[in-house]
């Protein structure tokens, strides 16, 4: 009787810390907030690149930060955000301690699957896009792209 008791305790103590550790996860790109998917829209005008452009959630300094990022970019963190959708104005020793201390959260998909699957944004969320190359001008932490 008292080992069902302790089982019985012992799975009602892991189940409530095990629901505790959840974090609330972002299933789609459709959960971003407004100024991201209209910057990922910016950003990933056309041609396929939707398949090849992630954003990773960042915690630093108990803030929340989202790097887009599309695998023919060759600067990396140019696209960083916090949460208004303000980039960084680091200095070197700032985005030193950025890079030893950011935890990486989440890593989804910058664009929903129908649009992943055909490289197309709804024409309903376009917004004017600037071409690639002034679309992915670097402001990281080498200034250079």
């Amino acid at each position: 009787m008292m080992r069902r008791f302790l089982f019985l305790t012992c799975i009602i103590i892991l189940i409530g810390i095990l629901s505790c550790n959840k974090k609330e996860k972002i299933a789609d790109p459709e959960e971003f907030p407004v100024w991201l998917q209209q910057k990922i829209i910016e950003l990933v005008p056309e041609k396929n690149l939707c398949q090849i452009t992630n954003v990773t959630i960042i915690e630093y300094n108990g803030k929340k930060y989202y790097h887009i990022y599309c695998g023919i970019w060759s600067c990396m963190y140019c696209q960083l955000f916090d949460e208004q959708g303000n980039r960084p104005d680091w200095t070197t020793s700032e985005w030193n301690d950025f890079f030893a201390k950011k935890k990486d959260v989440q890593t989804v998909p910058a664009c929903s699957k129908a649009v992943a699957s055909n490289g197309h944004v709804s024409s309903s969320r376009i917004i004017p896009a600037t071409s690639l190359c002034k679309a992915v001008a670097c402001n990281g932490p080498t200034g250079t792209h």
